[in-house]
């Protein structure tokens, strides 16, 4: 199942008041790509079996597809503390299509894994099977140049990103309030990797936003994809 945004059904849901956090770069090999997969994955499928939550936020480097997309997976588990879903842990592999100079850009996600934890375990072998096969789906992906993370995310209105070929800010996630007034939406974020597709036309920058949401009044964060792909200086 495609959805345009990872957690997007979520969003209303409580999850823990500390950010998760996200570990560095991860590279473009396919190699260390399998390995970060195969690590998520396992770690997941043990979580689901013990129902024991251990929050983690993982954002991982796949490579390029067509059109210049940028690929990535994104593995997050979260103890959901407030009690709105219970613990949980979820995995998507997501593309990102270059910024037109209009369109807010969203990655486009399909499920790898999703499980709230203690209701049904998940096989590693199965987790591993769909991302694979949602991978897979996307086509031939190639590598680019893996670079030193120079983009920059700001906070003034809303959360936006520039990177080095488009300087104008981005913005990402747009500011809300919940209906008691309290301020909603993405207030920090940490980019882990970023990288220059094969024709050196585009710059693509992933990582982990923290969106703060409220669940019956209660605030919390919510971990989210994010993903941004500018070329040519696009505005």
């Amino acid at each position: 199942m495609r959805t345009s945004l990872l957690l997007t059904a979520i969003l209303s849901l409580a999850t823990p008041a500390i950010a998760l956090a996200a570990d560095g770069p991860r590279t473009l090999s396919p190699s260390a790509a399998d390995q970060a997969l195969a690590k998520d994955a396992a770690a997941i499928a043990a979580q689901s079996k013990s129902g024991s939550p251990k929050p983690f936020a993982h954002a991982t480097l796949l490579g390029w597809a067509s059109a210049n997309r940028l690929a990535f997976r994104v593995a997050i588990c979260s103890e959901d503390p407030l009690g709105g879903r219970g613990p949980w842990c979820e995995m998507s592999t997501c593309t990102v299509a270059p910024f037109d100079g209009t369109t807010k850009p969203e990655p486009t996600c399909s499920n790898d894994a999703s499980t709230t934890l203690g209701e049904a375990a998940i096989s590693e072998a199965t987790i591993l099977a769909t991302a694979r096969a949602n991978q897979a789906a996307l086509g031939g992906l190639t590598d680019g140049s893996l670079t030193k993370v120079n983009a920059k995310m700001a906070y003034k209105k809303g959360a936006s990103i520039t990177t080095p070929n488009n300087a104008k800010p981005i913005v990402l996630f747009a500011p809300s309030q919940d209906d008691g007034g309290r301020a909603m939406g993405v207030f920090a974020a940490r980019l882990t990797a970023q990288t220059t597709s094969p024709d050196g036309a585009c710059i693509g920058v992933i990582g982990i936003a923290d969106h703060q949401s409220y669940y019956e009044g209660v605030g919390g964060i919510v971990p989210l994809p994010l993903g941004f792909v500018a070329c040519n200086g696009k505005r």
